[in-house]
C-alpha cells in the first residue's frame, strides 16, 4: 500500500524538477512551480487515496491508479473544473474503508464531496477548514469518531453539512454559526453532548437541522425562533424543560412551515 506521508515528497520532488527545468531553459519560474504541481499533484493525492481507501482499488476504484494513461479529470467519481482542477469527487456507497486522507485538503478546488454509505472511520481532518471553497460535505453513514473541527466555520461558501449516522462526540462547535451561507444540518445519529449553540441562529436562512438521536442537554434556544426552519428534529436526546411550553414561547407551535418538529416525550 502506498503511504500518503509519500504526498509531500511528492509534492516536492515536483515542484524540484519544474524549477530546475526552469533555470535551464531561462524561463521565468514562479508560474511554472505554482501551475504545474497543482495538476498533478491532485493525480497524485487521487491515487494515494485510492489505495489508503480502497480494500480492493481495482474493483472499488478502477480507474484511479497509475498505469491509467487518461487524464484523472476523466475518472469515475471525478469532475474538474474548466482549469482542470478536481472540484467535485463523489465516491457514494463504494465501500470504502480507513481515515480519511488530510491530503485531500490539498484539492483546493473541491466544492462536493460525497463519501456518504461507506466505511469511513476517525477522524474529520482539522485541515479541512482550508477547504473554502467546499460548498456541499456529505459523510453520512460512516463510522466516523472524535469531534466536529471547529475549523468548518472557515468553510464559509458550505450550504451543506451532513455528518449524520457516524459515532461522533464531543459538542456541537458554536462556530457554525459563522457560516453564513449553511441551508442544511444533519447531525443526528451520533454520540453528540452539551447544549445546542444559540449561536446557531445567525444562521437565519437555515431550511433542515436534524439533532435527534444524540446525548444534547439543555433547553432548545429561544434565539432559534429568528431563524427560517422548515424541519426541525431534536428526538431522543436529553433535553429539559417543558418543550412545549418552549416552542410555543418561540411561536413555533402550529406553525405550517415547520413540516418536521419531534421531541421524544420522555424527556419533556
Amino acid at each position: 500500500m502506498i503511504s500518503l506521508w509519500a504526498l509531500p515528497i511528492v509534492a516536492i520532488m515536483v515542484s524540484l524538477s519544474v524549477a530546475e527545468s526552469s533555470r535551464l531553459s531561462g524561463r521565468p519560474k514562479r508560474h511554472d512551480v505554482q501551475r504545474i504541481p497543482s495538476i498533478q499533484v491532485e493525480r497524485e493525492v487521487l491515487i494515494l487515496a485510492a489505495a489508503a481507501l480502497s480494500r480492493d482499488p481495482e474493483a472499488q476504484l478502477p480507474s484511479w491508479r497509475s498505469s491509467n494513461p487518461n487524464g484523472h479529470c476523466s475518472w469515475g467519481g471525478v469532475h474538474c473544473n474548466d482549469e482542470g482542477r478536481v472540484d467535485m469527487l463523489d465516491v457514494y456507497g463504494k465501500g470504502l474503508a480507513g481515515r480519511i486522507p488530510s491530503s485531500l485538503t490539498s484539492l483546493t478546488s473541491l466544492g462536493t464531496l460525497n463519501a456518504k454509505n461507506n466505511h469511513l472511520t476517525g477522524g474529520i481532518p482539522s485541515e479541512i477548514g482550508v477547504m473554502s471553497g467546499l460548498h456541499s460535505l456529505d459523510l453520512g453513514n460512516n463510522s466516523l469518531s472524535g469531534t466536529i473541527p471547529a475549523s468548518l466555520s472557515n468553510c464559509h461558501q458550505l450550504e451543506l453539512l451532513a455528518l449524520d449516522n457516524n459515532q461522533l462526540s464531543g459538542t456541537i462547535p458554536p462556530e457554525l454559526g459563522a457560516m453564513g451561507g449553511l441551508y442544511d444540518i444533519y447531525l443526528n445519529a451520533n454520540q453528540l453532548s452539551g447544549s445546542i449553540p444559540a449561536e446557531l441562529s445567525s444562521l437565519h436562512f437555515m431550511l433542515n437541522i436534524y439533532l435527534n438521536d444524540n446525548r444534547l442537554t439543555g433547553t432548545i434556544p429561544s434565539e432559534l425562533s429568528q431563524v427560517h426552519i422548515e424541519e426541525f428534529d431534536v428526538a431522543r436526546n436529553h433535553l429539559t424543560g417543558n418543550i412545549t411550553a418552549q416552542l410555543e414561547a418561540m411561536g413555533w407551535m402550529g406553525h405550517d412551515a415547520l413540516e418536521v418538529l419531534e421531541w421524544h416525550p420522555q424527556f419533556v
